[in-house]
């Protein structure tokens, strides 16, 4: 499972700190990604931003198998929001 955070300008002095099934796994800067290896099945992947910035925490589910890896991108909308999405990228 890949989780990346976006290279954008906005928010760029927040730190994001990136969860699996509850438990801190990361702390991402801009541009910054962390490859994580959990068991197979259901695992609830979160993300919260720290410090001054704005939004709460995300959460989206995922399903590991050995055959097809996940990709989730971690950003700020236009408009603000904070979210995390799985991504073909």
């Amino acid at each position: 499972v890949t989780i990346k955070r976006d290279s954008g300008f906005f928010f760029f002095f927040c730190l994001t700190r990136v969860y699996i099934d509850g438990k801190e796994i990361a702390d991402l800067d801009t541009s910054e990604k962390v490859v994580i290896y959990p068991t197979l099945g259901n695992h609830v992947f979160s993300a919260w931003p720290k410090g001054v910035c704005g939004g709460g925490m995300v959460e989206v589910t995922g399903a590991v198998t050995k055959e097809n890896p996940l990709t989730y991108r971690i950003g700020y909308g236009t408009n603000g929001d904070f979210g995390l999405y799985p991504t073909a990228f």
